[in-house]
């Protein structure tokens, strides 16, 4: 099925800012704990809507973190979440939709960056997607217990699998172009369209950050 055909299947998703912001709440003692603070530590961190044409992520990675002046952190987001989500059923090859797991999707999608801009940068020019944000994601999902980590563990073999049976180089050089690719796509103005529109043309969704 083509993206646009799963994103279809895929109902209305939209993320609601009281919604976001109870994500927030709800991972803040995770990540303080995370952090090594103090119980009761609350992060200065918000979210908030924007729309895909002016998000940093356009409406494939639908939440990003961003610095405040002040110190404290936004976390804009898209409220349609179709594109990413229907890019990781494609990758994992799943064959339908499981509302619970896509539900969890989104809420790692927040939760994650409410710890992100707090933990320190590895040196200038080392940062790499898959290996350094990839263990937000992995704190994110931990936080939502066992039985959603040994779910999340099966998704993610299947997604590695189908990465590694599609390389045609070997699989360091393919990580290097998979993330070098992540920048030439978010400068692609297709993925900042709405995400109804993302999957069409020659615009391919990539679930680089979980992802």
């Amino acid at each position: 099925m083509s993206l646009v055909e799963v994103y279809g299947g895929l109902g209305v998703r939209r993320l609601a800012e009281r919604h976001a912001q109870a994500i927030v709440a709800e991972a803040m003692p995770h990540a303080v704990a995370t952090l090594g603070l103090p119980a009761g530590t609350v992060l200065p961190v918000s979210a908030t809507a924007v729309v895909a044409e002016v998000a940093r992520g356009g409406s494939i990675i639908p939440a990003w973190p961003m610095h405040r002046a002040d110190g404290s952190v936004v976390i804009e987001y898209v409220d349609d979440w179709g594109a990413l989500l229907a890019g990781f059923l494609v990758a994992t090859g799943a064959a339908q939709s499981d509302a619970v797991v896509l539900t969890q999707r989104v809420w790692i999608g927040i939760a994650n960056d409410v710890l992100q801009l707090f933990v320190a940068d590895p040196p200038a020019g080392t940062y790499s997607m898959v290996r350094h944000h990839a263990l937000m994601l992995v704190a994110a999902t931990a936080w939502l217990g066992p039985a959603a980590i040994s779910a999340w563990h099966a998704a993610h073999v299947a997604g590695g699998a189908a990465f590694v049976r599609s390389c045609d180089r070997p699989l360091h050089e393919a990580i290097e172009a998979a993330e070098r690719g992540l920048d030439t796509l978010l400068e692609d103005e297709r993925a900042h369209l709405p995400a109804a529109r993302v999957g069409s043309g020659h615009c391919r969704v990539a679930d680089a950050r979980g992802q």
